[in-house]
This record gives C-alpha cells, sequence and structure tokens, in this order.
C-alpha cells in the first residue's frame, strides 16, 4: 500500500480509537495532492507512526477535483469553517 499525504502532527478525528465506523467522511487539508492517486475500491489506513490506527476502503469520492481548485486557486479548504 503506497502512502500518500503528509505526517500528522496530532491524531485527526477519524483516526482517534473508536468503536468499528461502518462510514465516515474525510477532508483532506491539500486535496490537489490526491487527485488522481484515490479511487473507489482501494484500500486505505490511517496510521500512528508505524502503528495502524485505522483501516478500510473507499467507497465513493465527493468534491475532491473541485475542492482540489478551490484550495489551489487560494480558497481555504471548507473544514476550516
Amino acid at each position: 500500500m503506497d502512502r500518500i499525504g503528509s505526517p500528522f502532527t496530532s491524531i485527526p478525528m477519524c483516526c482517534r480509537p473508536t468503536p468499528p465506523i461502518h462510514r465516515s467522511y474525510v477532508a483532506f487539508l491539500d486535496p490537489q495532492k490526491h487527485v488522481g492517486k484515490l479511487f473507489p475500491g482501494m484500500r486505505f489506513q490511517c496510521r500512528e507512526g508505524n502503528r495502524v490506527v485505522a483501516e478500510g476502503r473507499i467507497l465513493l469520492l465527493l468534491e475532491l477535483e473541485e475542492s482540489a481548485r478551490r484550495v489551489s486557486s487560494g480558497e481555504r479548504p471548507r473544514c476550516y469553517e
């Protein structure tokens, strides 16, 4: 499994220990780095160093390219709102 993205300086909410989650939504601070690298059916892992704290499979990508265009044009990501 390839590693993409930036290392976290703190544990994001999506990766904190919880009971099993069947579906969750994740927002990227740098979505333009993920365009063309993510696709439905792809498996992923959230890591804390070498420890896997969550894993799953992408079901659907929502607004990734649109979000990347907004951030590239200088707008702040919606997750800041």
